[in-house]
């Protein structure tokens, strides 16, 4: 009997153990002492063209940074302090809220892509996640709190500019967290959302992640995770589904995947676009790893988001907008 619970006092300690290091290597904050993002680093979930992007985004990030913006907080849900810098343009019609990846940042994933609506004097919105940059917040939001901090960033900027569209553009977990938020507003608030490598769900990219990097079982990763991820982080690990919130939502989708990115593999794109009700597409681009889409194919991917964007604004009212399915298959037959 003693053997026995001195075996099972061993399991529970290193249960505990692992789900604590676990919580702490996936959700905890990046340090102020790490020098760079990890998009920044080498990584095999960023094969095959993570050292043609960071090479061709590096020098758009001086430039990115020097554009004169207006710093702007808000209070969440939980009383978390989100910062954000608003980049104001010649046409105040169209706002885009731009949300960043997981451990990343503004001047990384959209010093390229802010460029489409720069072009055509856009507002723009680029947010700090919680647990990012200025904002606080010792826990990831993974893209299920940040759903939330993001319809607190959509409700001050149409407080502020009552005549303009909200756009949402996300990129990995930014995306995640804009299909999340699909489910709680509709086109009175929110009158499209450009979805750039989104995941599903937190459990499944974890998964996805456990089997590209250790080629490991991903329930030994995520069933001492869960627990404390709920406890510690509030963030259960299968509580949003992309694919869920969409089919619950009538805002216009540019869902945008390339073929060799390894957090959203193919399968997970086709069901997300299979699952989304409202008006959709898909930009599909050969060759391209996690977030190299536009790096890869700008032009197709432009054309995307300007036709979402201009769609959308030229409804008389976007909130009795008749659903269409035009996703890229079907435009390529007709």
């Amino acid at each position: 009997m003693t053997i026995a619970w001195i075996a099972a006092a061993a399991v529970l300690v290193l249960y505990t153990a692992a789900g604590l290091y676990l919580l702490r290597m996936t959700f905890v904050r990046l340090p102020v002492r790490h020098k760079k993002p990890p998009e920044e680093e080498s990584s095999p979930m960023m094969a095959p063209t993570e050292r043609a992007l960071r090479t061709w985004v590096e020098p758009q990030r001086t430039r990115f940074r020097a554009i004169p913006r207006e710093t702007l907080t808000v209070r969440s849900f939980d009383g978390t302090t989100l910062y954000a810098d608003l980049e104001t343009g010649r046409d105040p019609s169209v706002t885009v809220i731009c949300v960043h990846g997981y451990k990343s940042c503004a001047d990384w994933d959209f010093a390229a892509l802010s460029d489409i609506y720069r072009a055509r004097g856009w507002q723009m919105l680029f947010t700090d996640n919680r647990a990012h940059g200025r904002s606080e917040g010792k826990y990831i939001g993974f893209g299920d709190l940040d759903r939330l901090d993001l319809l607190v960033w959509v409700r001050e900027i149409r407080r502020r500019f009552p005549e303009t569209h909200v756009f949402l553009h996300g990129v990995s977990m930014g995306a995640a967290a804009s299909m999340h938020l699909a489910e709680l507003t509709d086109r009175r608030e929110v009158s499209g959302i450009i979805a750039d490598c989104g995941f599903d769900s937190i459990g499944e990219v974890i998964g996805q992640c456990v089997h590209v990097l250790y080629h490991l079982p991903a329930p030994l990763f995520r069933i001492p995770l869960a627990p404390f991820a709920r406890l510690f982080a509030r963030v259960p690990l299968w509580r949003c589904r992309s694919s869920r919130t969409l089919a619950r939502t009538d805002i216009p989708v540019f869902l945008v995947y390339g073929t060799e990115d390894r957090y959203a593999p193919q399968p997970v794109a086709k069901r997300i676009y299979a699952a989304c009700a409202s008006e959709k597409r898909m930009l599909t681009v050969p060759g391209a790893g996690h977030a190299a889409s536009f790096m890869m194919a700008r032009e197709a991917y432009t054309e995307g988001v300007l036709s979402l964007i201009e769609g959308a604004i030229k409804r008389p009212d976007a909130s009795e907008a008749p659903q269409k399915e035009a996703g890229v298959e079907e435009s390529r037959r007709k």
